[in-house]
């Protein structure tokens, strides 16, 4: 029979490092829950799917350089009066969604874009201007 220790081995080896780091507890949660051979094996897909999108996300946002981690959660709406705050028109990817929402009050996608296209850089004001300096000046 084979040990956690070779099958995370190999689960490593096929670049699935999510997967291998977690077997344990994984295995652990089946046993717990009497998981199926098909929900057992669901569950590592998911974990892998989640550690390679949290590892995407986080390298993108090392490349980019941004010189603070900021997320819409921490936005102070009061202080920006121009933009309101609609949770009902976002998903958990802070994507405008409409399907979840009755025709009256849906948001429209049209209208978003149009709105982020029409409003040139010039007209920003100076505190929503980057503060680091652009390589285009």
């Amino acid at each position: 029979m084979a040990s956690i220790n070779s099958v995370a081995q190999r689960y490593g080896s096929l670049c699935l490092a999510g997967i291998a780091d977690a077997l344990e507890q994984l295995l652990s949660q089946a046993e717990a829950h009497e998981s199926s051979y098909l929900q057992f094996a669901e569950s590592l897909v998911l974990h892998e799917q989640q550690q390679r999108n949290g590892k995407r996300i986080e390298q993108n946002r090392k490349r980019a350089g941004f010189p603070l981690h900021k997320s819409l959660e921490e936005f102070d709406y009061r202080f920006q009066t121009t933009i309101s705050k609609r949770d009902d028109c976002m998903d958990a990817g802070g994507r405008a969604t409409q399907e979840q929402l009755p025709r009256s009050t849906a948001c429209s996608t049209s209208a978003l874009s149009t709105t982020a296209t029409t409003s040139s850089s010039s007209a920003r004001p100076a505190s929503a201007r980057p503060i680091w300096p652009s390589a285009s000046v």
